[in-house]
């Protein structure tokens, strides 16, 4: 199966202010075919300013990607 062309998209948080609002959107955009998610991953620093890399189902505080996740096929 080919899968063409993949864009990536990042967005940017200042701080520590996640709350996932954006994520309806995302999820109508899923439902409707415009995107398909391959993979979300976050990027963020740890106490000591190391990069730290977490999957969507790592952590309690980035539940509202499970919806997204269960929209359509994240790989």
């Amino acid at each position: 199966m080919s899968i063409a062309p993949v864009e990536y998209l990042v967005i940017g948080f200042e701080g520590n202010n996640f709350k996932g609002a954006f994520v309806p959107a995302l999820l109508e955009l899923v439902e409707n075919g415009t995107v398909k998610i391959l993979d979300i991953v976050f990027i963020s620093e740890d106490v000591n300013g190391d990069l730290v890399a977490l999957e969507f189902d790592e952590l309690d505080e980035l539940e509202p990607f499970r919806t997204l996740a269960r929209a359509g096929p994240v790989c």
